[in-house]
C-alpha cells in the first residue's frame, strides 16, 4: 500500500489478535490443532460418524479448520438428504466450539469483586476469569494501558473469545471506582469499551428484564474499537433463515456477566435470537459469511484502522492459509511507512525463520520479531510508557 496522506488521521498503535494471545493468559485457550482436546463431553452421533467417514483420527489432535473445511463442502453430487445432515453436522460442531470456549473462559461479574489491589502476582484468582493464569496481572495491565491510551489504540482480534473485553470492563469498573486515579487515568465520563457500539457497529442489548435496546449514545472519541473479523462469541443473530445478517439484526451480550441467568433475559433471547453464536467458521472458504453485512461493515472499518496505522503489533497470529481474506487485507491496506511487529512465542530456530519468511512474504520488507511471547512483549512496551 502506498504512504498515507498527510491529511489522514494517524492511529498510535493498531493491536492485531491471534489464538496465541489468549493462550498466553488462559493456558487451556484452544488453538486451532487440538482445539477439542480439553473437550469433555460427547459428539453427537451424526459429528462421531461423520469423523470416523472422513479419517480424522484423535479427536484430542484434530484441527477444527480441516474439520469445518470438510464439514462445509457441498459438491453438486450429493443429494438433498446428504446437505440437511451436513446443515446439521455444521451446527454440532459449532455448538461443540461455543462450549470449548466457555469452559475455557469463565467469567465473573465485577460489580460484586473486591477492587482493593491484591498484593503479589498469581494470590488470587484474576478477578475476571477463572481460568487465567498467573500471568494475568499483565493483561489487567494490558486493558490499563488501552484504557490511558483510549482515542489512538484500537484492536483487530481473530478470536472469537471475550478474554479482553472481560478485562477491558473490569479495569472500566475500577477507573469508575477511582482505584486507577494514582495511574492519571483521565476521567472521560464514560466507558472506554461497551457492548453496544465498541465492536464496529451499534448492537441491540439486552437487560435482565428481557428488554432489547440499543445504546442511547453513539461513538465516542475515547471508544476503544474490538473488531472482530470472525465474529464473537457473545453474538447471537435474530431468527430469520436466509436473510441477511445485518448490524441492527445482531445481538451484544455484556461480556462481564452472565445476564442469561435471568430468565427474562434468557426467554427473550432464546425466542427472537439464534442458539447458536455468531461466528465465522475456521474453513478454507470463508465467503458465504464475510458476505454478511454486519461482516462488511466490520471489515471496513478494520481496513480504515489499517490504512492510516503508525505502527502495527501483531500478537500470537501467524497468518495461516485458512485466513487468506484477512491476509490481503493487510497485505492491501497496510501502509508502506507503517512499522510492523510480530509477537509470537517459539523457540525452535525453524519455526522462527518459518514465521520471519510468512511475514516478510506478506508485507515485502523485513518485520520486527519479538518470540518471547505476550506476556514479556505487553511488560515491555508497558515499562516504555512510563
Amino acid at each position: 500500500a502506498p504512504p498515507r496522506h498527510e491529511s489522514e488521521t494517524k492511529m498510535q498503535e493498531l493491536f492485531v489478535l491471534g489464538a496465541g494471545f489468549s493462550r498466553a493468559f488462559v493456558s487451556t485457550a484452544p488453538l486451532a490443532n487440538g482445539f477439542f482436546a480439553n473437550y469433555k463431553e460427547s459428539f453427537s452421533d451424526d459429528l462421531t460418524e461423520f469423523l470416523t467417514k472422513q479419517h480424522l483420527g484423535d479427536v484430542g489432535k484434530l484441527d477444527v479448520e480441516k474439520l469445518l473445511t470438510l464439514a462445509s463442502l457441498e459438491p453438486s453430487w450429493l443429494d438433498g438428504r446428504e446437505r440437511a445432515r451436513l446443515s446439521i453436522i455444521r451446527e454440532d460442531i459449532m455448538l461443540c466450539i461455543s462450549k470449548v470456549i466457555d469452559t475455557c473462559f469463565v467469567k465473573i461479574d465485577p460489580t460484586v469483586r473486591d477492587f482493593s489491589p491484591r498484593k503479589h502476582v498469581g494470590d488470587d484468582i484474576s478477578p475476571f476469569c477463572f481460568n487465567v493464569n498467573e500471568h494475568g496481572t499483565q493483561l489487567e495491565n494490558f486493558a490499563v494501558y488501552l484504557i490511558k491510551h483510549s482515542g489512538s489504540v484500537d484492536i483487530i482480534s481473530h478470536n472469537w473469545d471475550i478474554l479482553l473485553e472481560n478485562a477491558l470492563e473490569y479495569e472500566q469498573f475500577r477507573v469508575s471506582s477511582k482505584i486507577l486515579q494514582a495511574l492519571d487515568v483521565p476521567d472521560q465520563g464514560s466507558p472506554y469499551f461497551h457492548v453496544g457500539r465498541s465492536y464496529g457497529f451499534q448492537a441491540i442489548e439486552v437487560d435482565r428484564h428481557g428488554k432489547t435496546y440499543y445504546s442511547e449514545r453513539g461513538a465516542q472519541s475515547t471508544d476503544i474499537h474490538v473488531l472482530k473479523l470472525h465474529g464473537s462469541i457473545n453474538w447471537r443473530c435474530r431468527r430469520a433463515p436466509g436473510v441477511p445478517i445485518n448490524p441492527n439484526d445482531v445481538l451484544a451480550l455484556r461480556c462481564h456477566d452472565d445476564i442469561l441467568e435471568s430468565l427474562p433475559a434468557k426467554y427473550a433471547v432464546d425466542c427472537e435470537f439464534e442458539q447458536y453464536p455468531f461466528i465465522v467458521p475456521p474453513a478454507l472458504d470463508k465467503s458465504t459469511f464475510l458476505q454478511q453485512p454486519v461482516l462488511n461493515v466490520i471489515w471496513n472499518r478494520a481496513a480504515d484502522r489499517i490504512k492510516n496505522a503508525e505502527k502495527i503489533v501483531f500478537i500470537g497470529y501467524s497468518f495461516p492459509v485458512t485466513d487468506f481474506y484477512s491476509e490481503f487485507l493487510f497485505r492491501h491496506h497496510t501502509p508502506s511507512d507503517c512499522e510492523v511487529v510480530a509477537v509470537d512465542c517459539r523457540t525452535d530456530d525453524s519455526a522462527k525463520k518459518e514465521l520471519r519468511n510468512r511475514y516478510e512474504s506478506i508485507f515485502g520488507r523485513p518485520v520486527e520479531h519479538h518470540f518471547d511471547g505476550a506476556v514479556d512483549y505487553i511488560k515491555n512496551i508497558l515499562n516504555n510508557s512510563e
